[in-house]
């Protein structure tokens, strides 16, 4: 500190130097406190802010009762997390220590006009010229960067993943690929043996299907019309989207030697090609549909088939055959490669469990949609992309669900079948539903049929009696009642076919709830020893199996039919969604989400089964759902 301030108090020397200044011009006071304006002493080479060009120098920005700038625990740097600007509220004193002189503007307009104190972070270099009042230029990347961020930080609620602009860069680039459509037949032929080779070709597979797939959904969360991109829990899915993009895109390369490599070029050639895979018969454009659901078909119907043979501008790529899956020899793989397996796998599950709220989590921004237009129904482009991006999250989960299971599996030598060791360990794999799909064989013998998450002798019946279960205990539950609606089911006890047992059930949970809530509201609660049954009848055709679900819970009126098939409407009274929604400890409500059954029927529809809803009004309502049996069909793939 210079001799001129030797014995005085910081606060004396700032009055001192206010006065000394007074001489100053009043356009010079008033261009020194233009927010927009960086004024820089030459005598002190202090800046505005007293952060810049003062070797040693620091400022501690607080209302007046402070001292001691040291002190204060609430000065804490910004190189180190803090930030001075947010305590320029209410009258202020400066304080500085160091070697230099005062800031070169009035102490009394400052302690005026503390709104005025626009400085700028610690660590941002100010320019030392004479036009100070323009703006540092900035190269156009600089400029996307800077606005990319600015949206971000506006839109990032509940989320601290930042999109950068060059992730979006990325995220263009994989969007620009069609993505490839499977088949469940394809999906059992490649994981019947399972071993470090198929699961590295597996994994080769998803991890460029995979960044495509979420590429695709991350741009549609961006682009949504009428705002709906602006709410905060849709932000919020668009940021785990992109988080589990940038892991995979950047995920390690497995390091192949030349014998493995040459092993799996020789696969990849003399590869047997995988089942055909057909058209979705339900989303074709020519299907048999009611005009309500025409536009639905359209928006799903794929404009190239998936497999690499586009025509719609996209990027080609290699055909499915030769890319998803080879008959690997026997051989000593390396540790190197079940290393990366095994890594790979974790990083999966990881992002399997992030994206387990995104159904509630996107209801939510729905919602909070919905209330801000108050507005009862959607429009017609909203119902289009909650349809597109349920039936690609179903798709993406079976894709991952099928590699950590086949992962697993392959990691016991005693197993080609994922769960059939007899180890109690690998109880906790399977979920009830997985359980309950299992065919018991040669007496009390029970064989596992499993090829990952696919049962290829999934018991219809056994499915059935569980989800009427369920059903039932949740309407006792929340009617309160000693016995809920009798259910009778009719089903041939031989009945089997190749499904996910863990779709087939929350699509009859789904359904059987419904029509047990109907019957319960017509007659009321006091009825329950005369309830009308609710009639389940399973047949088996040539193409589908068809379970027909018959109520007499009064119908729906013809005018409302249209509306059951769109998200959000419900005859309920509507709960609200918990925006901390957490998978593990969700309780299914009996109704009140309206989601029941537009996902039910995109959970038929995506391995080329349907869903149908014909009511009588005054009566009840019949409920046809229909499963494609063949299991050829290609995914739907918007």
């Amino acid at each position: 500190m210079s001799e001129a301030y030797a014995g005085k108090s910081d606060q004396q020397i700032i009055d001192e130097q206010a006065r000394d200044l007074n001489f100053k011009s009043d356009n010079r006071l008033k261009d020194s406190f233009n927010p927009k304006t960086t004024v820089t002493s030459e005598e002190s080479g202090v800046n505005e802010s007293g952060l810049e060009k003062f070797p040693g120098a620091s400022v501690s920005v607080g209302r007046s009762d402070q001292t001691g700038g040291g002190a204060n625990p609430q000065n804490i740097p910004p190189e180190e997390g803090g930030d001075d600007r947010s305590q320029r509220t209410g009258e202020s004193s400066i304080r500085f220590e160091g070697t230099g002189g005062p800031q070169d503007k009035k102490y009394e307009a400052l302690r005026d006009n503390p709104g005025e104190f626009d400085a700028k972070p610690r660590g941002i270099d100010e320019p030392h010229q004479a036009q100070l009042n323009e703006p540092v230029p900035q190269t156009e990347p600089q400029r996307l960067e800077a606005d990319q961020e600015a949206t971000a930080r506006n839109h990032a609620i509940n989320s601290s993943y930042h999109i950068s602009q060059k992730l979006w860069s990325q995220l263009h680039h994989f969007a620009s690929f069609p993505q490839t459509g499977i088949s469940l037949r394809q999906m059992v032929q490649f994981g019947r043996n399972p071993n470090p080779g198929t699961i590295l070709q597996a994994g080769s597979f998803l991890a460029e299907e995979l960044p495509i797939r979420l590429a695709h959904r991350v741009k549609e969360l961006d682009e949504l019309p009428h705002d709906l991109s602006n709410m905060s829990s849709i932000v919020k899915v668009k940021n785990w989207y992109a988080q589990s993009f940038d892991e995979l895109v950047n995920f390690p390369k497995p390091q192949l030697s030349d014998s493995v490599q040459k092993l799996l070029q020789n696969a990849s050639r003399n590869a047997e090609p995988l089942p055909e895979s057909k058209p979705n018969p339900s989303l074709l454009e020519s299907a048999t549909i009611s005009d309500s659901e025409n536009g639905l078909a359209k928006a799903l119907v794929p404009k190239n088939n998936g497999n690499g043979k586009n025509g719609n501008g996209s990027k080609s790529r290699a055909l499915l055959e030769h890319r998803y899956y080879a008959n690997l020899p026997d051989h000593q793989w390396p540790s190197e490669i079940e290393q990366y397996n095994e890594d790979f796998t974790k990083a999966l599950e990881k992002i399997k469990k992030r994206h387990d709220a995104v159904v509630t989590t996107i209801a939510q921004g729905v919602l909070e949609y919905k209330r801000s237009r108050k507005a009862n129904t959607l429009q017609a482009d909203v119902q289009a992309f909650l349809d597109r991006f349920y039936l690609s999250r179903i798709g993406i989960r079976i894709l991952i669900g099928q590699h950590i299971a086949l992962s697993r599996s392959s990691q016991r030598p005693s197993s080609k079948l994922i769960g059939s060791g007899g180890s109690s360990s690998n109880s906790g794999v399977y979920s009830l539903s997985d359980q309950i799909a299992r065919v018991k064989v040669d007496g009390n013998q029970e064989h596992e049929q499993y090829v990952g998450i696919i049962c290829t002798n999934t018991n219809v019946g056994a499915m059935a009696h569980e989800a009427i279960e369920n059903a039932r205990f949740v309407c006792e539950e929340h009617y309160g009642l000693f016995k809920g609606p009798p259910v009778q089911l009719v089903c041939p006890p031989d009945l089997t076919f190749m499904y996910v047992p863990s779709h087939l059930n929350h699509m009859l949970f789904e359904l059987l709830k419904n029509s047990l809530r109907a019957v319960v509201e017509r007659y009321g609660v006091d009825q329950e020893d005369n309830f009308p049954p609710i009639k389940v009848i399973v047949v088996e055709g040539k193409e589908d199996i068809t379970i027909k679900i018959s109520d007499e819970g009064g119908g729906i009126p013809r005018s409302e039919m249209p509306l059951v098939w769109t998200y959000m409407y419900t005859t309920a009274q509507s709960e609200d969604l918990d925006p901390e929604f957490n998978a593990s400890d969700f309780k299914a409500p009996m109704a009140g989400f309206g989601y029941g059954l537009p996902l039910a029927r995109l959970y038929a529809r995506y391995f080329g089964g349907d869903l149908k809803l014909i009511s009588m009004e005054g009566y009840g309502t019949d409920v046809y759902l229909h499963l494609n049996r063949l299991s050829s069909s290609s995914e739907p793939l918007p």
